[in-house]
């Protein structure tokens, strides 16, 4: 990358990795981010795998980080992006709050100096927006297939944005008065800058996506009555509170043990009648709950709620519903047969 197996030399700067402590203690996570020159330094010192450990197991979004990386190296940036937005709804994000273990693989650790992928993802996406490149991208048709999706944290902005993005009707539902409450608040320590969330908000709502907020599904619109009114629902609340483990009741009214707190949605998963896994989670099978059409991600269904991880349980979610929407469809088209 850059020069035969990474070989062109590139000094790392004070600012291309600051360490957790200092990122977490600031709001912005980085400092201003470095040159284009130093950037394209940096992605040139990728000596190319054969079998890229940084693009393996240690990215659970699959990110194809030898080909962007590639591209910073040649100064292509919009190709950089292009490559990362390909399995990445949100890389600015991730850019900040992904805790990295693409980088503690990289061969060049050995020497103490691993290539700064995620500085590297950040930067890209930063550039992306200031040339434009990050635009809305509406559908060319719409299908007529209406989605209610819960919770506006990464996992739900991410099914939103790709269920728009095929074509179908999203409205996304949160209990807070603004989308994006968690990623506010912050996520692992990091607090993010209101911005950088408000301009992707603006991107989903070019995009078609219908933002419902100060809404407690369960509460001010009951599960049933959300069933009639859409084609398919997901859930993506999260917890919140004490992860410690807590006590509901089943529907014969016998005490159950959950081990998670979910975030005042007891009530809405009763009205669906979904069920629960031995470990108190929300039963589930490639995103699909136990009613039909209605799907599950992030904290709702796992124990987990990494951003990274968040984004691809997402892009996966948003799949199988695409799928089970374009099913139904089929299966409601008139018989072609010849009379």
């Amino acid at each position: 990358m850059g020069g035969p197996m990474g070989s062109e030399k590139a000094e790392r700067g004070e600012t291309l990795n600051r360490g957790v402590t200092q990122e977490r203690a600031d709001d912005r996570q980085f400092a201003p981010l470095p040159s284009d020159e130093a950037m394209r330094r940096e992605a040139a010192r990728c000596t190319g795998c054969g079998t890229p450990l940084c693009h393996g197991d240690a990215c659970v979004l699959g990110n194809l980080i030898p080909e962007f990386l590639e591209s910073v190296s040649r100064g292509r940036w919009e190709e950089a992006s292009r490559t990362l937005h390909s399995t990445n709804n949100f890389p600015e994000l991730t850019g900040r709050l992904c805790r990295s273990p693409c980088q503690s693989v990289c061969v060049q650790g050995r020497q103490g100096k691993p290539v700064p992928i995620r500085q590297l993802e950040c930067h890209v996406a930063e550039r992306a927006f200031a040339e434009g490149w990050i635009r809305p991208l509406p559908p060319a048709r719409r299908t007529g297939r209406k989605v209610a999706v819960v919770g506006s944290a990464p996992a739900g902005l991410t099914i939103a944005q790709q269920l728009a993005r095929a074509g179908h009707e999203v409205a996304l539902f949160e209990k807070d008065d603004r989308a994006g409450e968690l990623l506010r608040r912050g996520v692992g320590g990091c607090q993010l800058d209101p911005y950088l969330i408000e301009r992707r908000l603006r991107q989903l709502a070019a995009e078609g996506v219908k933002f419902l907020l100060g809404v407690v599904v369960g509460l001010h619109i009951r599960g049933p009555y959300l069933r009639r009114g859409c084609d398919a629902i997901c859930l993506t609340m999260g917890t919140q509170g004490s992860p410690d483990a807590t006590l509901a009741s089943t529907s014969d009214g016998s005490p159950r043990l959950l081990d998670r707190h979910f975030a005042g949605d007891l009530d809405l998963i009763a009205q669906l009648g979904l069920q629960f896994d031995d470990r108190g989670n929300l039963s589930v099978r490639d995103c699909l709950t136990s009613q039909n059409n209605v799907f599950a991600v992030d904290e709702v269904a796992s124990d987990l709620s990494l951003a990274a991880l968040a984004i691809r349980n997402g892009r996966n979610a948003a799949a199988a519903i695409d799928r089970s929407l374009q099913d139904g469809d089929r299966t409601r088209e008139p018989s072609r047969s010849s009379a």
